[in-house]
């Protein structure tokens, strides 16, 4: 399994908006508008999900999710670019559905949550 930083390096490299991780599939990527999943990396189990949700969360962060089932942040990686990303438990397994792409230059507003990873 890929590590979270080497699946938004590909989305990048790829040209997509976004990055979805979700348990039960592969981790696929949004390019033109279309779905494609990124290739050889095979369904992802709710552990690995797990793990790549928190591999990106501070014990704060973590804190606030673990109560909410829910959560909206923003992150930088360096020598990459920013992310945005929501990540949410539905009907009991772990999603991080969306993580999407914004340029250095793009703007986080009403973002409640940053730092760099």
């Amino acid at each position: 399994m890929a590590n979270l930083h080497d699946l938004l390096k590909y989305m990048i490299e790829k040209g997509a908006s976004d990055l979805h991780i979700t348990t039960g599939l592969p981790p696929s990527i949004r390019v033109d508008g279309k779905m494609k999943p990124i290739p050889g990396l095979e369904a992802l189990t709710a552990t690995q999900t797990k793990d790549l949700c928190y591999s990106i969360l501070t014990d704060a962060q973590k804190h606030k999710f673990e109560e909410n089932n829910e959560l909206d942040l923003s992150f930088g990686v360096k020598n990459l670019s920013r992310f945005r990303a929501n990540i949410f438990v539905q009907r009991g397994p772990w999603l991080l559905p969306s993580v999407r792409f914004r340029s250095r230059s793009g703007r986080f507003r009403n973002s409640a949550c940053r730092h760099r990873v």
